[in-house]
């Protein structure tokens, strides 16, 4: 995946855009960055399935929507920004939400077992936290279980799996109740 940088004057395409874009590949904070002259929306309908991840997020997945499930670990709440350390497999992975994203850092409860969307970035190169981060877009993309579910995580009791109030009446969301199989 590459982050593309649009100019003020270029339409903002909806979520799920199939787009095609003119422009200069660089970098940015140590990622590439395709700074867009131009772009033209070639499909408005395509459907974004997120890559499941059984660990850490990392280059490979750089850009690219991924979906984790695990344990809330640790919360830290920064303003009108969090970070959260969620519990995957045999990683801790961080996930962080951002102001514009409309998540409250409330809605993340230690202990809990959740389920996250996002989109996966580096590190900035002056961040004390060197890991690569997992980004929801917004709340629609948290869903947290219910108190006591980290004990029956992935066993169908309320775990990651779950469905959630969060998830209902989105037309995208994965279905809780079929595995990830590969």
């Amino acid at each position: 995946g590459i982050e593309v940088l649009l100019p003020s004057d270029l339409p903002t395409p909806a979520a799920g855009s199939r787009i095609r874009v003119d422009g200069t590949v660089a970098r940015a904070w140590g990622a590439p960055r395709l700074r867009a002259n131009s772009l033209t929306i070639v499909d408005s309908s395509v459907d974004v399935a997120p890559r499941v991840l059984g660990g850490s997020p990392g280059e490979a997945v750089e850009w690219q929507l991924v979906r984790i499930a695990g344990t809330i670990t640790d919360v830290t709440r920064l303003g009108d920004r969090w970070r959260a350390d969620v519990r995957v497999g045999g990683s801790s992975v961080l996930v962080t939400g951002l102001s514009g994203a409309g998540i409250a850092s409330t809605a993340l409860i230690e202990g809990r077992a959740v389920t996250i969307v996002g989109i996966v970035r580096r590190a900035y190169p002056t961040a004390t936290d060197r890991r690569w981060t997992v980004i929801p877009r917004g709340p629609w993309d948290v869903a947290v279980g219910p108190a006591g579910s980290s004990a029956s995580a992935g066993t169908g009791g309320g775990g990651p799996g779950s469905p959630s109030a969060t998830d209902a009446g989105r037309p995208d969301a994965a279905n809780p109740m079929i595995p990830d199989i590969d």
